[in-house]
């Protein structure tokens, strides 16, 4: 099955059509990308590249394998990685054989969108429907980079438990899909166990032709898999996390463990009977889900930026489509933003803020410190739009 570009471009229900076309997430599916997209996810990975010496803690989130070792942080930095990084997306294939010689490489970057903002905004844009409606735990968000010419990923023939996927196809060669139904990999195999090199099975599987700019959809839990390159490929998976209910419910608890009764019986929510009934662990599966929301549904908050200053001449923007999430709790009120969480007074006023910036794309620091100037004070006013900024939920604008 191919879905159309105008399928797939800018509408918010786009989660509700991929359960339709998939059923219900339950079987693989071929696309053509969005001729917008391909050159949006091109470019936020070269201004990942060109940003990189300012973002050493992107080797936290940076695996790089030569000839299917993996490198220490240590070795990174004596390949020269981060030396005259390419200008433009075509320069990575010929930036990559400086790096790499003839060796076989491979470069992850997980959770790519925190490292580039616009990923996060875009994806979160385009899946707004993902969490409507949830059984059993919500879908978390997360993306990842792969760039390099090795035939198979180190982790080689695998299944993924819990990760829902969309794999992008961003170069100029076709790429492969191998898929086996648990019984023909285990028949094959010999057992269920990853496969490094499974060049010997490769005549079991279902094989899908992944095109220059197309993408392809692979359902958790259903086929084991490989991805196979014939040359230098750059590609960008979608990962759409779902959590099993006592993964989910454990995932909560170790979040809030500060707060939560120590009542509860973890043994039972790893058993699959979690207490969900239990006043006191849904506040917090409440808290945890408006926190997921705050993000746009992505696993992981972006960075801060620090040292934030305003004034009264600026102009602000609302990074789209984040909002902030907010619940009361006694006589405070829980902010969620941005995935950050900071705990305010619990008054109407507040909430007007909260709800002002909520509604608007652009706003005036001069009219908000003047709206709220009798109400919460200019300088509390100014904190909160400061703090607002530090968690790249605004942004100042430049006309």
């Amino acid at each position: 099955m191919v879905l159309t570009p105008n399928q797939l471009s800018g509408g918010i229900k786009l989660y509700n059509q991929l359960l339709q076309e998939t059923n219900n997430l339950q079987k693989s599916s071929y696309f053509r990308m969005d001729v917008t997209e391909r050159l949006f996810l091109q470019e936020s990975l070269l201004n990942i590249f060109k940003d990189i010496n300012n973002r050493q803690d992107i080797l936290s989130s940076m695996r790089i394998y030569i000839n299917g070792e993996l490198l220490g942080e240590n070795d990174v930095c004596k390949i020269g990685l981060f030396n005259q990084v390419p200008e433009t997306f075509k320069g990575f294939k010929k930036w990559a054989k400086k790096v790499f010689g003839d060796n076989e490489f491979l470069i992850l970057i997980n959770k790519a969108e925190i490292f580039h903002d616009p990923i996060a905004s875009h994806f979160s844009e385009k899946f707004q429907d993902i969490n409507d409606s949830i059984e059993g735990s919500p879908v978390h968000l997360e993306g990842t980079y792969f760039i390099g010419n090795s035939k198979y990923t180190p982790f080689g023939a695998h299944i993924d438990e819990i990760s829902n996927a969309y794999h992008y196809n961003l170069s100029e060669q076709e790429r492969y899909m191998f898929l086996w139904d648990p019984e023909t990999y285990e028949k094959e195999r010999g057992s269920l166990q990853h496969l490094i090199d499974p060049s010997n099975i490769l005549q079991y599987a279902y094989k899908y032709v992944v095109e220059q700019h197309h993408a392809f959809f692979l359902p958790a839990q259903k086929y084991y898999h490989v991805g196979v390159n014939n040359d230098f490929t750059v590609s960008f998976a979608l990962a759409l996390i779902k959590y099993d209910k006592p993964s989910f419910v454990k995932k909560v608890c170790n979040v809030f463990s500060e707060h939560i009764s120590k009542s509860i019986d973890l043994d039972s929510i790893l058993s699959g009977n979690p207490p969900i009934k239990d006043v006191n662990l849904n506040k917090y599966v409440e808290k945890y889900f408006l926190s997921l929301l705050s993000k746009g549904n992505f696993r992981a908050a972006p960075k801060k930026i620090e040292n934030v200053v305003i004034n009264h001449k600026n102009t602000l923007k609302r990074i789209q489509p984040f909002q902030i999430q907010y619940c009361a709790n006694g006589q405070k009120l829980d902010l969620f933003i941005r995935g950050y969480h900071t705990k305010l007074p619990n008054n109407k006023d507040i909430v007007q803020l909260v709800e002002t910036i909520n509604a608007v794309d652009k706003i005036k620091v001069n009219e908000v410190l003047c709206e709220f100037e009798n109400k919460i004070g200019i300088n509390l006013t100014k904190q909160l739009l400061e703090f607002f900024i530090k968690f790249k939920l605004l942004e100042v604008y430049n006309e």
